[in-house]
């Protein structure tokens, strides 16, 4: 699961000039260096609360959100935490809990909660963001469409399947109508419903689900990007646990090349394939 961003990189390039510092920060956001990034953002934010007061939706609360984001990409979760509820707090101040950007900020620390295995404070916040969406979008926007799948995500962590299923058939609908089937979002529900079907032992739903989802993400993304990777071995799992080892093995030895160029030997995910091939 990763949290949402929307327009927040256009939109904040609007005020990179009110300190050296935001524009720093964009420019290491945008090319992935998020650690980078995440200190940039944090000695910007005294300039942009100076500024634009503490209450200031348009620009703080924007700016604090976006460092949460790049703290949470380097899995420092304490620091996202912080930010994370810094800038909640700032839109009830506000009284801006009715906007969309709200029902986003409650859903990225939602998100960051789930990763942390703290489920209880994740449910409640999941639940007012996809009520959020909904009033402030409608179920027909795809940001609607990705607070069914995070909700969706949660239960079946939490073994609750029946829950989780409605959800991620709602999600992958409001996906095809909002987005379309060649978008790669598309391709990310078909993995998250076939993975659900795998745990719930329906190989014969999950298998069609993981080989369309792996062709989308080729399409979309290409063979080089990390969710190929994950497609590939979440699809090798399924043959292992059908017993299909022949079909298995090219496509966790795959899975592995993938991870090693597109995040390196000492990304988690790497050790995740080296022990799904042995």
């Amino acid at each position: 699961m990763k949290p949402i961003i929307l327009s927040l990189i256009c939109f904040f390039l609007s005020i990179a000039a009110i300190a050296q510092d935001v524009d720093k920060a964009m420019e290491y956001f945008n090319t992935g260096r998020y650690a980078e990034a995440a200190l940039e953002f944090e000695r910007a934010l005294p300039a942009l609360k100076a500024e634009y007061g503490e209450n200031d939706t348009a620009y703080y609360a924007y700016c604090t959100t976006l460092t949460t984001i790049a703290f949470d990409r380097c899995q420092q979760f304490i620091p996202a935490e912080k930010y994370y509820l810094m800038a909640r707090d700032v839109y009830i101040r506000a009284g801006g809990t009715q906007d969309a950007f709200y029902g986003i900020i409650l859903n990225n620390l939602a998100v960051l909660y789930n990763t942390m295995g703290q489920y209880e404070s994740a449910l409640p916040l999941y639940l007012e963001a996809l009520q959020n969406t909904e009033k402030a979008l409608g179920k027909e926007h795809s940001n609607y469409g990705v607070s069914l799948n995070h909700l969706a995500q949660l239960y079946r962590t939490m073994g609750q399947y029946d829950k989780a299923l409605p959800l991620y058939l709602e999600a992958l609908q409001n996906t095809e109508k909002a987005l379309g089937k060649e978008h790669s979002s598309y391709g990310n529900y078909l993995n998250n419903l076939a993975v659900l079907y795998h745990g719930m032992g329906q190989y014969d739903k999950a298998l069609p689900l993981f080989l369309e989802a792996l062709e989308n993400t080729e399409k979309t993304l290409g063979k080089d990007h990390s969710e190929y990777g994950v497609r590939l071995n979440n699809l090798a799992v399924l043959y292992r646990t059908m017993g299909q080892y022949e079909s298995t093995l090219p496509l966790l030895l795959e899975a592995l090349q993938n991870t090693e160029k597109a995040l390196g030997k000492e990304h988690s995910e790497y050790g995740v394939r080296l022990n799904n091939l042995a």
